[in-house]
């Protein structure tokens, strides 16, 4: 499964992760400021936005999101995260090199 995702700017990395009753579009009115320095990535999980909400077996939003962050290459990333999208599990989650979490309700 891949999960839709979209990228602005260069820089350091910066990954958006969005509330659970909300999709990546919570983030855009930070899209464009963050865009001018950062490197930003945002995601919608699965059943959300534009990722369908398919699974051939067991799966969780944090192994989908070490899985796209491996496959952008992304050794170390900055996390702001939203209600769900801001758990503070996703810091212990392997595969999720984090460099810094910000956290929101």
């Amino acid at each position: 499964m891949t999960v839709w995702y979209e990228e602005r700017g260069s820089g350091e990395p910066v990954v958006l992760l969005h509330s659970s009753v909300a999709d990546s579009g919570m983030w855009d009115p930070q899209w464009e400021p963050l865009g001018e320095r950062f490197r930003v990535i945002r995601l919608d999980f699965r059943g959300h936005g534009r990722t369908p909400c398919v699974a051939d077996g067991p799966y969780s939003d944090a192994g989908d999101v070490a899985d796209l962050l491996a496959a952008l290459g992304l050794r170390r990333v900055g996390l702001v995260g939203s209600s769900y999208g801001g758990r503070s599990r996703w810091s212990s989650r392997p595969g999720i090199p984090i460099s810094s979490l910000g956290s929101c309700c």
